[in-house]
């Protein structure tokens, strides 16, 4: 006895709640000026980011006709930018959120190492635990970089 149509009970799902939200939710975000102005930052940083890493050494290369080292020049002089910006933001609240990320560092790093430890993890394995844990992808390119540089077996 198979129904054909429904939800378990074989009563016909009604969508039109599902899409009445989803209607009020996207008039709520175009409506809104600070969740549409948070929503295009990220929208551009996101967007900035992953068009720069990948188009960089490109342009770099093609363009610019600086190679590779033009596209290292080009990071460096982002980071040389934002290098003021940095230090003016050395306060109280500054040291706080330094403190905030060193705990966090070694609070994802000590358990990354015991789960590797005690689940007896390979290093790709670790490797991926670790920037998942992190959230970061510049985790997964230096832990590939140490692995084929050829880590100690355990």
């Amino acid at each position: 006895d198979r129904r054909e149509e429904g939800g378990p009970d074989g009563k016909r799902i009604d969508l039109t709640k599902a899409f009445h939200d989803l209607k009020e939710g996207w008039q709520f975000i175009f409506v809104n000026p600070v969740v549409r102005a948070v929503n295009v930052g990220l929208a551009t940083g996101l967007i900035g980011g992953g068009m720069l890493v990948p188009l960089g050494p490109v342009f770099s290369i093609r363009v610019l006709h600086a190679g590779t080292a033009g596209f290292g020049f080009f990071i460096f002089a982002l980071g040389y930018a934002g290098g003021p910006q940095f230090f003016a933001n050395l306060n109280a609240k500054g040291l706080r959120i330094g403190l905030l990320c060193l705990i966090e560092v070694v609070v994802v790093l000590a358990l990354v190492l015991g789960a590797t430890h005690f689940m007896r993890l390979d290093p790709g394995t670790a490797a991926g635990l670790m920037a998942g844990a992190a959230t970061e992808s510049a985790g997964v390119g230096t832990a590939t970089d140490a692995i084929s540089k050829g880590l100690p077996k355990n």
